[in-house]
């Protein structure tokens, strides 16, 4: 792996901004983008990641992490949790901000004034603390205030953390954990499990991820049987993380959009760089990829309502987020990154 770079920083910048995308576009946009609003950006970018998150963790459990499952949990943990406990706390300070200036009148009152959550008593601040855990909020079985609003998909994640560690700890082959995930998901989906179904309907493309890597090191029929069953059950549940949209049409352009991003990513698989410029700000991007997707809802209710919806805000608006982002990440990644080489030990590019 470590002199086999991927090109994946870019793509997942990409996948971040088709989320900003979804959630900034009915906010901003002019109402004449209809063709552009009919895609379901969102959930390519969140399904999208899923697969890419399936190759690069299969990656490095096959690597750096072999018989190491704590090792990678702790590498995961300094990954995700620092990042998002930065977006917790500037999303209550802003929205505590806002608030207040809309109460003195110095901020314009608008006739849908954006809904600013209040700060929060204890109990909810402690279960936003543990919120990347709590298996309830994929399914919108939470009942508190969420102040990272789309945390669902970090949700998610961490449960395939918990099964790549469970396949490290156990020196289960990659294709036997495949199998067994399946079998998992086609238990699930047979007894209609409803308070896991997000989490259970994701299953796929982790796996479909998993397999991509797997077909770097070695292609056979079993393999090939593999990623075509994986990939057909994805596409099946495709139209579940689509239930916002009413338009046939809308699932049939998402699909689409995601299947030609599906074939960049498996063309991206095959590729290497040895160019250290080159890897050196896809990395970048790619670091910037998860501040992006933690930060922008409290960009999108800052700015919602002082701008009239034109081209001009919505580009404004993807500028803002992404240096929001930008100084967010660079606020965290210098002190989580030596952590992250010391447990992992390897300093990755």
């Amino acid at each position: 792996m470590a002199d086999k770079y991927k090109l994946f920083g870019t793509y997942r910048a990409i996948l971040a901004l088709f989320v900003v995308f979804e959630h900034f576009l009915p906010a901003f946009a002019p109402k004449d983008w209809e063709f552009i609003n009919s895609v379901i950006w969102g959930r390519i970018g969140v399904l999208l990641f899923f697969v890419v998150s399936g190759f690069v963790i299969a990656d490095a459990c096959d690597s750096f992490y072999k018989n190491r499952p704590l090792a990678f949990l702790k590498n995961r943990f300094w990954r995700i949790y620092p990042p998002y406990i930065l977006a917790l706390f500037l999303s209550i300070i802003i929205q505590y901000l806002l608030s207040y200036l809309q109460a003195k009148a110095i901020l314009p009152a608008q006739p849908e004034p954006p809904y600013y959550a209040r700060i929060p008593d204890k109990l909810v601040l402690l279960k936003n603390l543990v919120a990347p855990f709590d298996t309830d909020i994929p399914n919108g079985l939470e009942h508190y205030t969420i102040y990272v609003r789309y945390i669902w998909a970090v949700v998610v994640e961490i449960q395939f953390y918990l099964f790549m560690a469970a396949v490290v700890l156990l020196r289960i082959p990659l294709l036997m954990a495949v199998i067994a995930a399946l079998s998992i998901y086609f238990y699930s989906m047979y007894y209609n499990l409803p308070s896991q179904l997000v989490v259970v309907g994701s299953i796929p493309y982790f796996l479909l991820g998993i397999l991509m890597y797997v077909l770097t090191l070695r292609k056979n029929k079993t393999n090939i049987w593999l990623v075509l069953l994986t990939a057909f059950v994805a596409y099946l549940t495709i139209n579940n993380f689509c239930m916002g949209s009413n338009k046939k049409f809308d699932v049939v352009l998402t699909t689409v959009i995601f299947s030609a991003m599906l074939v960049v990513l498996y063309i991206l698989s095959h590729i290497n760089s040895n160019n250290l410029l080159i890897k050196k700000i896809d990395s970048l991007l790619g670091n910037i990829s998860y501040p992006l997707y933690l930060n922008h809802y409290i960009v999108e209710i800052a700015i919602v309502g002082l701008l009239p919806r034109s081209s001009t805000t919505f580009i404004c608006g993807i500028v803002i987020v992404l240096a929001f982002s930008y100084v967010t990440y660079i606020a965290v990644e210098p002190y989580t990154k030596k952590i992250r080489n010391k447990v992992r030990g390897y300093a990755l590019n």
